[in-house]
């Protein structure tokens, strides 16, 4: 009995040692082979009438690694889209932002997106020097082991915009461990297809460049550095026309 009491605690000191040195090794990136890879993210969107509303609606999962388990980090998404176009004189935003309520769901929470702090990305035009699409960038850090989620964007245009096109980017970072953000660039280009009562480029088209720094995106968000791997897609949305 004495024996096999002794041979219980060596195993257990064993593996818990185990754990810590895998801990550890998962922390600073080296089981990032073993870890969950972009084409495990799997991404669904759709548009939908949530409460009497066309909502844009966007559901993610990622497959879940035993390397993750090891390793206490957190992922984050970020939802990027128009706000506007601005002139040399003027400017007309695309969605009505004091009606549109932005939400994220996970299996522990719920978040209005729209109060989250957001930055702002001002893109030109190609080839018009004199305007600028507005682009708002929010980031939001999942919680921790969080590895599913769903964000409602409502598409309620003010009525110049009704029937427009616009982008909306969503990109998700998964923590790998580390320090190295892949990949460090992605170049996007953003067309915008605004509607037959829009200001600007009604019932034609603009086009603007956005590059997205992956590593300075992350450390906006945590504030530290962290490695990981980036997925950025882009989603072309049409708003509702008065007579839908």
């Amino acid at each position: 009995m004495g024996r096999s009491f002794k041979a219980l605690i060596v195993i257990l000191v064993l593996f818990g040692w185990v754990s810590l040195i895998l801990s550890s090794l998962a922390q600073h990136g080296l089981l990032a082979a073993h870890d969950a890879k972009p084409d495990d993210l799997i991404i669904e969107t759709k548009t939908i009438t949530v409460n009497g509303t066309e909502t844009f609606v966007l559901e993610w999962s990622l497959k879940e690694t035993y390397v993750q388990r090891l390793r206490r980090s957190r992922d984050a998404v970020f939802l990027m889209y128009p706000l506007m176009i601005t002139g040399p004189a003027s400017s007309r935003s695309f969605l009505d932002e004091e009606r549109v309520n932005i939400t994220l769901k996970t299996d522990s929470e719920v978040v209005s997106l729209s109060e989250m702090p957001f930055h702002m990305e001002y893109l030109p035009v190609s080839g018009y020097l004199s305007f600028r699409v507005v682009l708002r960038s929010i980031a939001y850090p999942l919680p921790e082991r969080s590895n599913s989620g769903r964000i409602e964007l409502p598409l309620i245009p003010t009525g110049p915009s009704e029937c427009s096109e616009i982008p909306v980017v969503f990109v998700y970072f998964h923590d790998t461990g580390g320090r190295e953000v892949t990949p460090t660039e992605s170049s996007l280009k953003l067309t915008l297809r605004p509607g037959p009562e829009y200001p600007f480029f009604g019932n034609g088209s603009a086009e603007s460049i956005f590059l997205i720094n992956g590593t300075e995106l992350v450390h906006r968000t945590f504030w530290d550095e962290r490695g990981g791997w980036l997925r950025v897609e882009v989603f072309n949305v049409t708003l509702p026309c008065e007579s839908d």
